[in-house]
C-alpha cells in the first residue's frame, strides 16, 4: 500500500529530469581577415604556393576549445568544440588570408596533386593555439619556406602571437584567434614577397 505513492513518485521523477533542458555544445569557427595592415595588398596572380602539412601540438589535436589557465594548466571544455575541427578552420583561413594578401588564387592545402607545379611550400607547427575569455588569445609554433618541390628549406621563423579577446564568450576568443592567424598571414606573405623581389632583382642583373 505505501509503495504504490512512492513508486509514482519516483516515476515522476524520472520524467521531470528527461524533460529538463540539456547543455548544448557551441560550435564555433575561425575567421579570415576581412581588412589587413599591410598595404598596398600584392598581386601576383600567377604564383602557386603549397600550403601545409601544419602540425598541432597533441593538446591541441582534439574537438574541444582549449583554455590556458596560468603556465601549468589547461582546459578543455566539453561544450565548446571547433566546427569541423581545428586543424580544418587553421587551414582555411590561412588559405583564404594569403590568396587576399598576395593576390593570387593558386594557395593549395595539403595534400596537393601531383600534377600541381608550386613556387613554394609553407610548412607550419603550431604549439600552442589556445586563450582566454576576457584575457588574450596566444599563437605560438614554428613556419618555414621550402621551395615548390620541398628539397631546398629557405627559412625556418618562429611565431609568437598576442592578440586581446575582446569580451568574455567564446565567440570572442575565436574572433581574437582569427585574428592571430591573420597576423602570422601577413609575416609569411611579406617574406614570400621579399623572396620574389629578390629572385626578379638576381634575373635582371
Amino acid at each position: 500500500m505505501y509503495l504504490k505513492p512512492l513508486f509514482i513518485a519516483g516515476l515522476l521523477l524520472l520524467v521531470g529530469c528527461d524533460t529538463l533542458p540539456s547543455k548544448q555544445t557551441n560550435f564555433l569557427v575561425l575567421e579570415p581577415q576581412k581588412t589587413f595592415d599591410s598595404t598596398p595588398l600584392r598581386h601576383y596572380p600567377d604564383l602557386s604556393i603549397g600550403l601545409g602539412p601544419i602540425r598541432l601540438n597533441d593538446i591541441l589535436d582534439r574537438p574541444q576549445v582549449v583554455t590556458h589557465i596560468d603556465s601549468n594548466r589547461v582546459r578543455l571544455d566539453d561544450f565548446q568544440h571547433w566546427a569541423g575541427g581545428l586543424e580544418d578552420n587553421i587551414y582555411r583561413v590561412l588559405q583564404q588570408n594569403l590568396m587576399a594578401l598576395l593576390g593570387t588564387d593558386r594557395v593549395t592545402p595539403y595534400p596537393w596533386p601531383r600534377y600541381r607545379k608550386l613556387d613554394y611550400q609553407v610548412g607550419l607547427d603550431i604549439l600552442r593555439f589556445d586563450g582566454a575569455p576576457g584575457g588574450e588569445a596566444h599563437l605560438l609554433g614554428l613556419w618555414n619556406l621550402l621551395d615548390g618541390e620541398g628539397r631546398t628549406e629557405y627559412l625556418v621563423k618562429k611565431f609568437d602571437i598576442v592578440e586581446p579577446v575582446e569580451g568574455t564568450g567564446y565567440a570572442k576568443l575565436a574572433a581574437a584567434l582569427s585574428r592571430t592567424l591573420g597576423r602570422l598571414s601577413e609575416d609569411i606573405a611579406a617574406t614570400i614577397e621579399a623572396r620574389l623581389n629578390k629572385r626578379e632583382g638576381t634575373t635582371t642583373q
